[in-house]
């Protein structure tokens, strides 16, 4: 479990790679997954964003949206507390659609995303359903990624727990 701490700032994120290069946007189709759950939902009064992306190495937890990104993620006030189906390009031009799904506490979620090796397009799953796709603000090629979940705070001073139980990607070469 990744937990933002008692400050109105915490922070907390899991990647499968601080360091080097798993692999490079534009090399390769990319499939990134995650199972994740919320133990509470984001608040008013405690407010934080929960995301799950294929992101640029080495990026700033505390600066969301990431540059060369493709996620899902959740915000009770974005969105209507659905999860937002999201790309960033590497200038941080941001590009995002509705999932469709609400987020529930106390509920799993598989999240995959699904990015093409000429960066055309990327689509969006949870739990297994098609949720939608994003033909705008791709990653920029050649840029090293890796797959990451983590939880921002923005308001109150209570800990809240982002829980995931499996993180990963693979890569298609052809």
């Amino acid at each position: 479990a990744m937990e933002t701490g008692t400050t109105s700032t915490g922070a907390c994120a899991v990647s499968t790679l601080k360091d080097g290069s798993a692999f490079r946007w534009g090399d390769c189709h990319v499939v990134g997954f995650a199972t994740v759950y919320l133990p509470a939902l984001s608040t008013s009064g405690q407010r934080f964003t929960a995301d799950f992306a294929v992101s640029l190495i080495n990026c700033s937890i505390a600066a969301l949206p990431n540059r060369s990104s493709v996620g899902i993620k959740y915000n009770d006030n974005v969105n209507s507390g659905k999860w937002l189906l999201y790309n960033v390009d590497h200038a941080t031009a941001e590009g995002s659609t509705d999932s469709g799904v609400t987020v529930a506490a106390n509920t799993l979620y598989v999240l995959m995303v699904v990015v093409d090796k000429a960066l055309s397009e990327s689509r969006y799953f949870i739990n297994g359903q098609y949720v939608g796709r994003l033909a705008t603000n791709m990653p920029t090629a050649g840029i090293s990624a890796n797959v990451r979940c983590d939880i921002v705070k923005s308001v109150g001073t209570t800990s809240v727990k982002y829980v995931m139980t499996n993180l990963g990607f693979m890569t298609v070469q052809n």
